[in-house]
C-alpha cells in the first residue's frame, strides 16, 4: 500500500456501499486529477500536481481505480491499464427530495452528512460547512475542485433541491 496518496479503498468504499456506479466513480477520478485539491494536513491529504496523467492514460487509470478501490471482489481487478472509458453517471432522475437526491447521486460516498448518512472523506464536511444556496447551486451543477459536475446527471430542480438540502444543513 502507497503512503503518498490518499487511500482509495477507504475513499471509495462508502460511495460504493451507497450504489455509486463505476462510471461515476471513474468520473470524479479524472475530475480530481484535472484538477486537484491543495493539501490538507487536518485530513491527511497530500497535494497532488495537476494532470498526472492525460488523455486514454487518465481513462485507463480512472477506470482502474473505478473498478477496484473499495471493491470487495479484489479478484475482478484487472491490471492496470486494461480499463475502459465512459462517461459518468450518478443521480437517480425520479429522485425529488433533498436527502433522496444526495443518497442517489453518492454525495455521502465523498462528504460528511451525518442526518443522510454521509460519511465520505475526500470533500468537504457539509455537517461543517454554511455554504449559501447560490453557491451551492453552482457547485453542485458546475463541480470544481476535486468534485464533479452533476448538471448533465441531475435536472435543474433536483439540484436545487440538493443545494437547499445541503445548505439548510440536512434538515430539509
Amino acid at each position: 500500500a502507497g503512503t503518498i496518496g490518499p487511500d482509495l479503498d477507504a475513499s471509495f468504499g462508502p460511495g460504493r456501499e451507497e450504489g455509486f456506479s463505476e462510471s461515476t466513480i471513474r468520473e470524479i477520478v479524472r475530475q480530481q486529477v484535472k484538477y486537484p485539491i491543495d493539501a490538507d494536513a487536518s485530513r491527511d491529504v497530500p497535494a497532488m500536481p495537476a494532470n498526472l496523467a492525460e488523455g486514454d492514460d487518465l481513462d485507463a487509470v480512472a477506470a482502474y481505480i473505478a473498478q477496484c478501490a473499495g471493491s470487495t471482489d479484489k479478484t475482478a481487478c484487472p491490471g492496470p491499464g486494461s480499463g475502459a472509458a465512459g462517461g459518468g453517471e450518478g443521480g437517480d432522475t425520479k429522485a425529488t427530495d433533498g436527502r433522496s437526491i444526495f443518497t442517489s447521486a453518492g454525495c455521502g460516498g465523498c462528504h460528511v452528512l451525518q442526518k443522510a448518512g454521509g460519511t465520505g472523506r475526500v470533500g468537504p464536511n457539509l455537517d461543517e460547512s454554511k455554504t449559501p444556496l447560490q453557491e451551492a447551486i453552482q457547485q453542485i451543477r458546475n463541480g470544481g475542485g476535486g468534485m464533479p459536475a452533476f448538471k448533465d446527471r441531475l435536472t435543474d430542480k433536483q439540484i436545487r433541491k440538493l443545494a437547499e438540502y445541503v445548505a439548510a444543513g440536512g434538515a430539509k
